[in-house]
């Protein structure tokens, strides 16, 4: 019988080998947003304190789950893996460049050309 023991971190993603990931909680984020849509769809009976409730229920979830390592390419979870030193919280900016080959680019606001939309 083998013996379970502490979690191994996970250094690569093994569905699609892409070596970028990052840390999050592990919790369902369709539960998040029904905490979040319940609150405020009791506010006006409630005068605002079911959004301070259910903020404290959400800080009480945050404090109590561990952490789960996720992939910026594939979106695989790996939820028994114990998080690495560098593999940091969600950055929007790191995940669209891997994910979707956007690339940074500065642009001269200034140029004859320039238009925001």
């Amino acid at each position: 019988m083998i013996e379970p023991g502490p979690p191994l971190g996970v250094t690569r993603c093994g569905v699609c080998g892409c070596e970028h990931l990052y840390r999050q909680r592990d919790f369902n984020r369709a539960w998040g947003c029904a905490l979040v849509a319940l609150g405020a769809a009791l506010v006006p009976w409630t005068f605002g304190l079911s959004l301070l409730l259910l903020a404290l229920v959400d800080l009480i979830f945050y404090l109590r789950l561990p952490e789960s390592v996720v992939c910026y390419k594939c979106d695989t979870v790996y939820r028994d893996a114990r998080p690495r030193p560098r593999q940091v919280e969600f950055d929007l900016l790191k995940h669209d460049v891997i994910k979707y080959g956007k690339a940074w680019q500065e642009v001269d606001i200034e140029s004859p050309g320039f238009s925001p939309h």
